[in-house]
């Protein structure tokens, strides 16, 4: 069942104010857990945090069920202050393999109830998903309703400042609506690598859209393809790269995208920032760029995951074009760093680790031939 707009913005507050911490018989003790769990056979570790001077010398596994221990543990190495606790402790209770419900008290402190068991890693991975579907930008399947789609107006780029641009869709980035094209290809990137080393990781129970229903394609690869579409809007031509969906005129306070009012001077416009290899932004919030090749290396990263680790899903004449475009651009507008430093970096990575794997797999990615047979990508 999907939130409606209000309970939508109480859930997402609310979430942001709840920790993995419990304070029931202390104001100034808490014991910190993996809030997913522990597998039986897994190094299990709790960690226990005071604003007090204290000195724990043995803790308790507690049965949630019976309320009875199950495990008394001196297993304690003490971390000395950390941020604003003036004493931090790990407890070890690995030893427990028995598999339930459990909790730790030491004293008057308890921690949050926690299960040990086989499965509980099952569904983690596809719950993540459901965070990169919150923050979609365009269609958001949460709100079910669209948000910035308008977006936007050039600056900084070759052509006149002011110049539409098709840039609707990605994600938003954190809390805020601003949009990257180097984190949104580093998580694409994330998406299909997950996929290609944990295919069994993911489940299919949500559409292309991010609305409820399967549609034969793994959930990752619907958001790995909705990362790839915005992608391409960001890189639609040779030499012509985009980085950043608006600025940090956009932190006016809490609202959901699509009650997004802030005005950029542009009607509903949002600006997009031309890869330009210069320091941008405005005001004191500029960016510290020396180029674009690390920008470009990110985007080509992203799509050569396309060609090997997705069984070809996505593969058609226009993401070669875009794999090709950013690779030519990673080595033709290189960082305007000292060669020393660019020698190990996403220069010579990008150029010659990605490049040479590409080309051994599918060399018509440089060959520039027209003749490439489209692969048909699911509805």
């Amino acid at each position: 069942m999907f939130l409606t707009k209000e309970l939508y913005g109480f859930v997402l507050i609310t979430t942001l104010l709840c920790t993995s911490v419990s304070g029931t018989e202390s104001d100034e003790t808490w014991i910190r857990i993996n809030q997913i769990g522990y597998r039986p056979s897994d190094p299990k570790f709790a960690v226990l945090v005071s604003r007090l001077e204290v000195s724990p010398e043995e803790f308790q596994v507690v049965d949630f069920l019976t309320g009875e221990p199950v495990y008394i543990s001196k297993g304690i190495r003490a971390f000395g202050k950390y941020g604003p606790f003036i004493t931090t402790f790990r407890l070890d209770f690995t030893p427990v393999q028995e598999q339930g419900k459990f909790f730790i008290r030491w004293g008057d402190t308890k921690s949050p109830v926690f299960r040990i068991g086989e499965q509980v890693y099952d569904g983690a991975a596809d719950f993540l998903l459901k965070y990169m579907r919150q923050q979609r930008c365009g269609y958001n399947p949460f709100l079910r309703d669209s948000c910035h789609t308008h977006d936007g107006f050039t600056v900084y780029g070759p052509m006149p400042d002011g110049t539409h641009i098709d840039a609707a869709g990605g994600w938003h980035d954190a809390a805020d609506y601003l949009q990257y094209a180097t984190t949104s290809a580093n998580a694409t990137f994330n998406l299909l690598l997950a996929w290609r080393d944990y295919p069994g990781a993911f489940q299919d129970r949500f559409l292309a859209s991010g609305l409820p229903g399967p549609n034969e394609v793994p959930d990752v690869l619907d958001e790995a393809r909705w990362g790839l579409e915005w992608l391409q809007k960001m890189h639609p031509a040779p030499r012509l790269m985009f980085n950043q969906i608006a600025d940090d005129r956009d932190h006016a306070g809490f609202r959901l995208p699509d009650q997004d009012s802030v005005s950029y001077g542009h009607g509903l416009e949002r600006p997009v920032y031309f890869c330009s290899g210069d320091v941008q932004g405005l005001f004191g919030y500029k960016n510290r760029t020396n180029g674009v090749a690390s920008t470009a290396g990110k985007f080509s990263s992203a799509f050569c995951w396309v060609l090997l680790s997705t069984d070809h899903l996505y593969l058609n004449s226009r993401t070669i074009c875009s794999i090709r475009q950013s690779l030519r651009m990673s080595s033709a507008w290189p960082d305007r760093a000292p060669a020393r430093q660019r020698r190990g970096g996403l220069l010579i990575s990008t150029k010659k680790t990605i490049g040479r794997m590409i080309w051994n797999w599918h060399p018509h990615v440089f060959s520039g031939s027209r003749a490439i047979p489209a692969i048909s990508i699911p509805a």
